[in-house]
C-alpha cells in the first residue's frame, strides 16, 4: 500500500477520542468507539506499510476488512448530530453530511481495494 493511501485514510478518519472517560450521551460513545477503533485498525496496516512490524497478511487483510466495515458504519453513527460535552465531532459533519459520508463511503472502497495477496 502506498503511503498516499495511508495518509487518504487517516485524513479520512480525523481525530479520535482517546478518552472516552465521561462520556454521557450513547451515541456520542458509539462514534467514539468506532473511531478509536479504525485508529486502531490503520495503526495494524501503517505499522506494516512503514516496516515497523513483519508483514503478516492475514492481519493486514484482517485490518482492512475491519476497517472497511467500520467505514461502511460511520455515517449512520454520525445520522443524528447528537453532541456531549467529550465529544470532539465538529459541526461541520452535520452541514456538509453529504461530503462526510462520501468520504466514509471512499474510506470503505479504499480499505476493499488493499490487495489481498
Amino acid at each position: 500500500m502506498g503511503k498516499f493511501a495511508i495518509v487518504l485514510i487517516l485524513a479520512v478518519c480525523g481525530s479520535v477520542a482517546l478518552a472516552h472517560t465521561g462520556v454521557q450521551n450513547p451515541a456520542v460513545m458509539a462514534r467514539m468507539t468506532n473511531m478509536s477503533s479504525m485508529t486502531d485498525q490503520m495503526k495494524v496496516i501503517g505499522e506494516m506499510a512503514a516496516g515497523k512490524t513483519a508483514f503478516d497478511v492475514v492481519k493486514a487483510q484482517a485490518a482492512a476488512r475491519r476497517l472497511a466495515e467500520l467505514a461502511n458504519a460511520t455515517p449512520g453513527l454520525f445520522a443524528a448530530p447528537e453532541t456531549d460535552p467529550k465529544t470532539e465531532a465538529r459541526p461541520a459533519i452535520w452541514d456538509r453530511f453529504d461530503d462526510f459520508t462520501k468520504k466514509s463511503n471512499n474510506l470503505e472502497q479504499l480499505a476493499l481495494g488493499l490487495p489481498q495477496v
